[in-house]
């Protein structure tokens, strides 16, 4: 936790050799952290090893997962790591509108629905993919068994 919070990486006020340090030990640890997580989700979904993957430029509207995989079927796990339920709208760049989204857990139709992205947007990062699907999802508590 303390290189996490430390003092000079924190305000900008360290080396720029002490920031990138810095910047190298929290990307080790959260690729550490995402296996883990994955690895435990792949576990509880039954998904093979291996198969799970992270987005971690998905703020900014680009996602490696997605955009490397095309307009094939991806499978997406949203899980609930807190102690209550809760609905979210979870946003996924998407390189296309050709996509559906089906509840694995009951085989049902979801309603997707897709958000161009802002022109702005692109300018800014040149990699962002054109368009977000959108969809709510109730997410039971983390104790609570899928249902």
């Amino acid at each position: 936790m303390s290189v996490a919070q430390h003092h000079d990486a924190i305000t900008g006020t360290s080396a720029k050799h002490v920031a990138d340090d810095y910047f190298r030990r929290l990307a080790e640890g959260q690729t550490f952290c995402e296996g883990v997580i994955n690895r435990g989700l792949e576990q509880l979904t039954g998904l093979s090893v291996g198969s799970l993957e992270s987005c971690r430029l998905a703020n900014e509207s680009y996602c490696e997962v997605t955009s490397k995989a095309g307009n094939n079927s991806l499978t997406v796990v949203v899980y609930n790591a807190r102690s209550v339920k809760r609905t979210e709208y979870v946003r996924i760049p998407l390189l296309s509108k050709n996509y559906e989204l089906i509840d694995l857990a009951t085989n049902e139709p979801m309603q997707l629905s897709f958000v161009e992205l802002n022109p702005a947007l692109k300018r800014v990062n040149s990699d962002a993919l054109p368009v977000e699907g959108v969809f709510r999802a109730t997410l039971q508590r983390w104790d609570t068994p899928p249902t």
